[in-house]
């Protein structure tokens, strides 16, 4: 009896040494997605300013070199952009943040500032294009500085606080 007992309390602490990661990890792969959206910004404002190719070339080059789900992002547009439906780059941009962003570790408020861009995607001159993306990759840039000091503050207590909480089920049900 005593050995079901050891490997319950074994069972739980491991469980709540896991929890305890997996919570910590979202805070940081929302860092790193947001340093990747705010290089992507600036490296579509450079190959705008430098290479005038078709916005779908572009946001189809970027989404290969970045990592999913933030590639993604951009393949979803410029696969939108493509596909001859006549769809604005607003709508595109639009329809691929609401499919890929629940996959993306962003708050609601990164999302917001996403979705803010659209509005500017092919629709304005380019020196408005690049201002926009030069200002959105700096408020990203914010945020992900903000992110990884609140995953390094959060997760400190989120990576203690599931272990402890499986210790004292532990010892509650011991």
């Amino acid at each position: 009896m005593i050995y079901i007992k050891i490997a319950g309390a074994v069972l739980v602490l491991a469980a709540g040494f896991l929890a305890g990661r997996v919570a910590t990890g979202a805070w940081r792969r929302r860092a790193e997605q947001l340093g990747q959206l705010s290089w992507a910004m600036g490296a579509l404002a450079t190959e705008m300013n430098c290479l005038l190719s078709p916005l779908p070339q572009l946001l189809g080059k970027l989404a290969a070199k970045l990592p999913a789900p933030a590639g993604e992002l951009f393949q979803e547009t410029a696969a939108g952009l493509e596909a001859g439906t006549g769809i604005t780059a607003q709508m595109a941009w639009e329809e691929a943040l609401e499919k890929v962003g629940p996959r993306l570790c962003l708050l609601a408020e990164d999302l917001a500032l996403l979705n803010s861009l659209g509005a500017y995607l092919g629709a304005s001159e380019l020196a408005d294009q690049l201002k926009r993306l030069e200002g959105v990759g700096l408020q990203l840039e914010e945020q992900r500085q903000k992110a990884g000091e609140a995953a390094v503050r959060e997760g400190k207590l989120i990576g203690f606080a599931w272990p402890a909480v499986a210790l004292a089920v532990v010892i509650l049900f011991w």
